[in-house]
């Protein structure tokens, strides 16, 4: 378990990461062809007008003019400090807004015989640093791969004339760019002049930001598998061990350390959500009546959950497609999402945002997955519900979801989740890829088994 803090720099993009990069770089124009890359590596640069690390908040254009005569196949890979916009003889084709991030875009269909330019312009928004890194590959028909990497041959101007990022603006007057080191090997943007080699290998699985560090909090041989994490109103994890119980994870000795992890309640195992309120601890799990949403308590106060008490019980076997995660909506009452293969056991509350649903209308005969999976379920599949702190009345807020596993409210008090797709319906025509879903009251997702899900 680690935790992600914002205020200390620390970039995972070090010595070893880029140097990842940088074989991405070779590796895939070689994939593409069978021949020798003719290749310098790729530099960041900036305009001289500005020294490294004194760049104020600013655009600075890019262009590099080259010829091509009927390539197969032309593309780019790209990154700025701190956004870019690629145009490609007058065309936008991408954005971007990360220099840890290598995109690659390919151009082909924007490239004409004869003289092509490529055209970026750079925000700096924040901080004193800014550089462009670019490398554009062209095939050549039997001829192999060539390429053209960023360096002090590429024109540069904070001022362009209109039209600056077409084949027929004359750049005469645009200076060369300042290069301030290769690829892989500078600060900033590569790594960091007090990263050590054992840091870049310890945090190299990470992706950073600049503003934030990670730290280990836990390792995983004291926590095992940790399928769902929260914090209780004491600022204690509250995390559940994957077919194991709920754990509490503290500083016992208020140092500032996290350096305990003790079973918090193994009366229920396998919890999906979690969510402290008012001294309790409600969870989605497997208990003593089952795959239910329980309320735990510590009636003795001897830091033990021992108290379980069933809210709502569940259709079905706790597992992927089943009850997940719960949060306190600002209405004050609970919202709990669940996977399109359960429901509840309860009738939900007439007057319910989400009801009136049906499963549609369809050509006969209907296909179901090939495979079986979720075959024969009908409307609503995966729900959103909301009950009180007592359990006492259930309404249903939004349906039409495939298997949701958790939820969240913005400062606005609007809900969102993020959906899952199902991955042997790639490629057909009705395949929902994943999505993040703004769910208003009474909303249909349409998600239905089989080829049978709504437009």
């Amino acid at each position: 378990m680690r935790r992600v803090n914002e205020g200390n720099r620390m970039d995972t993009g070090t010595g070893r990461a880029a140097s990842r990069a940088i074989l991405a770089f070779g590796l895939l124009a070689m994939l593409f062809a069978g021949h020798a890359i003719q290749a310098e590596e790729a530099s960041w640069i900036w305009s001289p007008k500005h020294a490294k690390d004194e760049v104020p908040e600013v655009a600075c254009y890019f262009r590099k003019t080259f010829q091509a005569y009927s390539p197969s196949r032309v593309q780019i890979t790209i990154a700025a400090d701190d956004e870019y916009i690629l145009y490609v003889n007058g065309s936008q084709v991408g954005r971007g807004q990360s220099y840890r991030q290598l995109d690659e875009y390919n151009i082909t269909r924007h490239i004409r015989r004869g003289r092509n330019t490529i055209a970026v312009q750079v925000f700096n928004h924040r901080g004193p640093t800014a550089a462009l890194v670019a490398r554009i590959f062209l095939k050549k028909p039997n001829h192999g791969w060539i390429t053209l990497s960023s360096d002090a041959t590429w024109l540069t101007s904070l001022r362009p004339l209109p039209l600056w990022n077409t084949t027929y603006y004359n750049d005469r007057f645009w200076t060369h760019a300042q290069v301030f080191g290769s690829l892989g090997d500078t600060v900033p943007w590569d790594r960091q002049e007090d990263v050590t080699e054992t840091e870049i290998h310890r945090t190299e699985r990470f992706r950073i930001g600049r503003e934030f560090k990670v730290d280990r909090v836990v390792s995983a041989e004291e926590t095992g598998s940790l399928i769902a994490m929260s914090f209780d109103e004491f600022g204690n994890i509250v995390a559940s061990r994957e077919g194991g119980p709920l754990l509490l994870i503290y500083d016992s000795d208020r140092d500032e350390t996290i350096d305990t992890v003790r079973v918090y309640c193994d009366q229920v195992k396998n919890v999906q959500g979690i969510l402290s309120v008012n001294g309790n601890v409600y969870v989605t799990g497997d208990g003593p009546d089952g795959q239910a949403m329980y309320r735990l308590s510590d009636d003795d106060e001897d830091g033990q959950l021992e108290s379980v008490q069933t809210i709502i019980k569940f259709e079905g076997e706790m597992g992927e497609h089943g009850a997940h995660g719960l949060t306190l909506g600002p209405d004050g009452w609970i919202y709990v999402v669940i996977g399109n293969h359960t429901s509840p056991k309860r009738p939900f509350d007439s007057t319910s945002p989400y009801r009136d649903y049906y499963e549609g209308d369809l050509v006969r005969p209907r296909y179901e997955d090939p495979g079986g999976h979720a075959a024969g379920r009908k409307a609503p599949g995966g729900v959103i519900f909301r009950t009180d702190l007592a359990g006492k009345k259930v309404q249903w807020v939004a349906g039409g979801l495939r298997n949701v596993y958790d939820l969240a409210f913005n400062s606005e008090g609007e809900l969102f989740v993020h959906d899952s797709d199902m991955e042997s319906d790639i490629g057909m025509t009705w395949y929902r890829p994943t999505r993040i879903c703004h769910v208003v009251p009474g909303a249909e997702f349409g998600w239905r088994s089989g080829w049978a899900k709504w437009p």
